[in-house]
């Protein structure tokens, strides 16, 4: 069985290559029981810290990675969706390029895969929002209680970054709109139209682990994709 592990990436930290090139060995011996596993990095038009040094040390020092660049920042979900569309696996798992769950975690939702869910979501728990800046926090807190009230979903965890596909993968991408952060939520309900078979996963956050703060430009433009999936799914 193949996986292709999508990672997509956007104006990293400093050096971050020289930590990820022994993460992605250790992912693929962790894994080595249950996949053949290749790594996706979609560059997401980043304007630092992924220029063609960086590109050439991944390719050199692990031929399972494989990178995608694309001309202009377009968004985490646009990212996402043109690593598994412009690929084919029997499972496609995306991440973060920190591995912010660990590595057990994309054991957990390999074995639930191969056990045939069509989809593995991950549940980061109540816990998760203690260790989140105040705007996030709340963020968070909202687009749970919007899943559950308004758009009725079983899952209500939708931004955990970090989910596992089947065969669905290409059909429930190719029905997405959104590129920015809550194309997570557009997938879901897609994948409940579709009623597809649905898993959970709990996770839990990485000790030492760093959270960027939303801007507000980001939270605005974010308001309108939720806006537009309200639009579409309840009117």
């Amino acid at each position: 069985m193949n996986t292709n592990i999508v990672i997509p990436c956007f104006n990293p930290p400093e050096h971050w290559e020289v930590d990820f090139v022994p993460k992605s060995f250790e992912l693929a011996d962790y894994l080595k029981n249950l996949s053949d596993i290749k790594i996706i990095l979609v560059d997401d038009g980043s304007t630092r810290n992924f220029d063609p040094s960086i590109e050439s040390f991944l390719k050199e020092n692990n031929p399972r990675i494989e990178i995608i660049r694309l001309d202009q920042n377009q968004g985490k979900g646009a990212a996402i969706r043109e690593g598994i569309l412009s690929s084919k696996a029997d499972y496609y798992v995306f991440t973060d390029i920190d591995f912010p769950f660990g590595l057990k975690s994309i054991n957990d939702v390999l074995q639930k895969l191969r056990a045939g869910s069509e989809l593995v979501m991950t549940n980061r728990g109540g816990e998760y929002l203690k260790l989140l800046p105040f705007k996030r926090r709340i963020i968070t807190f909202l687009i749970r209680k919007f899943n559950r009230y308004i758009f009725a979903l079983e899952y209500v965890d939708t931004q955990s970054g970090l989910k596992g596909f089947g065969q669905c993968a290409h059909e429930l991408f190719s029905k997405s709109r959104i590129n920015g952060f809550v194309f997570d939520i557009e997938l879901v309900l897609n994948a409940k139209k579709m009623n597809l078979k649905v898993a959970e996963v709990p996770v839990k956050c990485i000790d030492n682990i760093e959270f960027t703060d939303f801007r507000k430009s980001v939270i605005w433009a974010e308001l309108i994709n939720f806006i537009k999936l309200m639009t579409k799914n309840l009117f």
